[in-house]
């Protein structure tokens, strides 16, 4: 397009702030348990894993692993992707395979030594609580989003994007209702 690729080259596009900005609000709405992704996916892929073999569930385990870890692995990725983009190929390669060797060392290092697997906490009732306390870092990336969204297009731009967040976390909400309470929700946000 013209531009040069950067550190925050893809936050200079308004649309690609209030995309980000959406996406932040959906994930932390969920952390929240306003909704939950598996409501919305079809029975078939709800059921799938059961009719799958152990190394698809683990590809489809790791795939799932990626995408959860994404809101918190961005920075560094984007840091490593940067550098890669300005490297020779085999040398971008190397980048990509050392970011793909630390998604797996804690799994790999754990099937090697599973005493590990001691010290790390047991699944509990806090495993809410921190899923639910972490939305709200979501929520002050939506604030930070806006702020920047404000920088550039103005104070009317930035209240545009709060309100279509405003409608897309009510829109959600209606949803996950029934009867008479989603419809007048989706009516109302949608």
């Amino acid at each position: 397009g013209g531009q040069l690729l950067g550190w925050d080259f893809q936050l200079q596009n308004p649309y690609v702030i209030a995309t980000l900005a959406a996406l932040f609000t959906v994930i932390a709405l969920n952390l929240l348990n306003v909704f939950t992704v598996g409501q919305w996916l079809p029975s078939a892929w709800q059921n799938a894993d059961k009719n799958q073999n152990a190394a698809t569930q683990a590809f489809f385990s790791g795939i799932l692993a990626i995408l959860i870890s994404s809101p918190c692995s961005a920075p560094f990725v984007g840091a490593a992707l940067s550098l890669a983009l300005q490297l020779p190929a085999p040398l971008a390669l190397a980048v990509f395979a050392c970011m793909g060797l630390g998604v797996a060392l804690p799994v790999l290092l754990a099937s090697f030594f599973p005493r590990i697997l001691q010290w790390l906490p047991k699944p509990g009732a806090w495993m809410e609580g921190l899923r639910q306390f972490m939305a709200f870092p979501m929520l002050a990336t939506v604030v930070w989003l806006a702020w920047v969204l404000g920088q550039q297009s103005g104070i009317a731009g930035m209240a545009v994007l709060l309100t279509l967040l405003i409608l897309l976390a009510g829109f959600i909400w209606a949803w996950q209702h029934q009867g008479m309470v989603r419809r007048l929700g989706a009516a109302f946000f949608g």
